[in-house]
């Protein structure tokens, strides 16, 4: 449930995330992804049932470990903050990012084919779905990743996410010739 997601899976990613680490940023998004592989199982058992009314199935969706918004946060500021060298925790972190945005629009096709038009009744919850949705603070811990990636591309990647003040700190931190102007 989005009760065990919050009490068990979140404290889990947080601590992964807070060693600041290769590791520990691969530990947490291994968690990430089991979530969503758990989230993908109970989508096929739903569709693949005769009854898609079925409501023993779609409780079972309900209660899947759903990926937060937060959790996809605590990955990519983990990758962000890995130290590893050439950028590849802030490519993980555009990876986690787009796999964010990807899942939310499946997530949300899916939910979407869960509604019976002529009745009117919700067969499928969207507060799941809302729960998972990309914000201003995943885009900005992406920048940020890349603001900390000291890659000279850095500040090119970060205009890519995009949000002002992330892109600006990247060009100020990158030391390249044209840093001043583009900040």
């Amino acid at each position: 449930t989005h009760a065990y997601t919050q009490q068990y899976l979140f404290p889990l990613v947080e601590s992964c995330s807070n060693l600041r680490s290769q590791a520990g940023a691969r530990l947490a998004e291994r968690i990430l992804a089991r979530c969503l592989e758990c989230v993908e199982q109970y989508r096929h058992m739903i569709d693949d049932t005769d009854n898609h009314d079925d409501e023993e199935y779609i409780v079972e969706w309900r209660d899947a470990s759903h990926p937060t918004k937060d959790m996809y946060t605590m990955v990519t500021d983990s990758w962000g903050r890995c130290g590893t060298t050439g950028g590849y925790g802030a490519r993980r972190a555009k990876l986690i990012l787009d796999l964010m945005i990807d899942e939310y629009e499946r997530e949300k096709n899916w939910v979407e084919k869960g509604y019976d038009l002529e009745q009117k009744k919700k067969r499928r919850s969207k507060k799941t779905l809302d729960a998972a949705k990309s914000d201003v603070v995943n885009y900005a811990s992406v920048m940020n990743a890349w603001a900390t990636s000291n890659v000279r591309g850095g500040p090119f990647e970060a205009e890519n996410v995009s949000t002002f003040n992330t892109v600006i700190k990247t060009w100020a931190r990158s030391g390249l010739p044209e840093s001043g102007e583009r900040a």
